[in-house]
């Protein structure tokens, strides 16, 4: 029996460097964009968001990035790069819009009518048309 506990644990070592699951990484962003929102958002508008502690700020954030990546193909390893760079972001300079870093947009890709072969939207611009209509 202990030979197969010795066995297992290069096993499980391995499976857990492959990268977070998406519920971790949904988890684990929300966390590192949070604490990056507190101390970098000025006093009024993150008592306009309603987001008095990093707490607050999870509660609404996570549902909200949750869902809009729920039609997604999600890149683990993507993912840890990413958590990784929002967590050494520094704020933006004073007038300046924050950019998330560039390897979060790979997490996740071919969202909502994306061709999966080609990444392209599905939709024609026809269909964008007659739709906005």
């Amino acid at each position: 029996m202990r030979l197969v506990t010795l066995l297992s644990l290069p096993l499980l070592a391995a499976l857990s460097g492959c990268g977070l699951s998406e519920e971790a990484y949904v988890q684990d962003f929300v966390e590192a964009d949070c604490a990056y929102l507190l101390e970098c958002t000025s006093e009024p508008i993150l008592a306009f968001q309603g987001w008095d502690t990093e707490e607050d700020c999870r509660a609404d954030r996570g549902p909200e990035v949750a869902s809009d990546s729920a039609a997604c193909v999600y890149d683990k390893k993507a993912a840890k790069a990413c958590i990784d760079a929002v967590e050494l972001q520094t704020c933006a300079a004073e007038g300046e819009d924050r950019a998330y870093p560039a390897i979060c947009q790979d997490v996740f890709t071919l969202c909502d009518g994306a061709d999966p072969d080609t990444g392209a939207d599905t939709e024609s611009d026809t269909d964008t048309e007659a739709a906005a209509q």
